[in-house]
């Protein structure tokens, strides 16, 4: 269990909060759709729950995919499906530009996305994030299957 779970879990059996809140961040370029690629969106929708409500919404810029080998921005065309060894200079600025992203949702508790790589599944899981995909176009859409329990990990 993640440090921040497990934090939230103690507070929640202590009695110190009567409804548990959390954040959940969406890729998106317009703050109302999921964008198609996690690490290439313009920025994240980062929604607080409260209970089963969301009670506070933020769209946050995202830098991180600029400068990244192979990652144009959301909207250009670009296959993933590489038959090439990645090189260790390529894989440290993955792993930079998935630091970056985890630096932009330092509070953030969940990350739901239409598509998103595995090395950012890995690294982001690593860092304690729960990371979901959906086929669900629409963020309130999202939250409302998310909390409807429709969506799972």
């Amino acid at each position: 269990m993640s440090e921040k779970k497990s934090q939230a879990l103690e507070k929640k059996q202590s009695g110190a909060v009567k409804h548990l809140t959390y954040k959940i961040a969406f890729p998106s370029e317009d703050g109302q759709f999921i964008a198609g690629h996690f690490g290439r969106a313009q920025g994240f929708v980062v929604v607080e729950i409260q209970g089963k409500q969301a009670i506070s919404r933020e769209f946050r810029l995202n830098d991180s995919h600029q400068d990244m080998p192979g990652h144009p921005k959301e909207g250009d065309h670009h296959e993933h499906h590489h038959e090439h060894e990645e090189s260790p200079e390529e894989a440290q600025k993955k792993a930079s530009a998935h630091s970056r992203i985890a630096a932009i949702l330092h509070d953030v508790d969940i990350l739901i996305a239409n598509r998103i790589g595995p090395r950012a599944v890995d690294d982001l899981s690593a860092q304690g994030y729960t990371v979901i995909t959906t086929d669900i176009s629409l963020i309130d859409d999202a939250i409302q299957a998310y909390l409807a329990g429709k969506i799972k990990y």
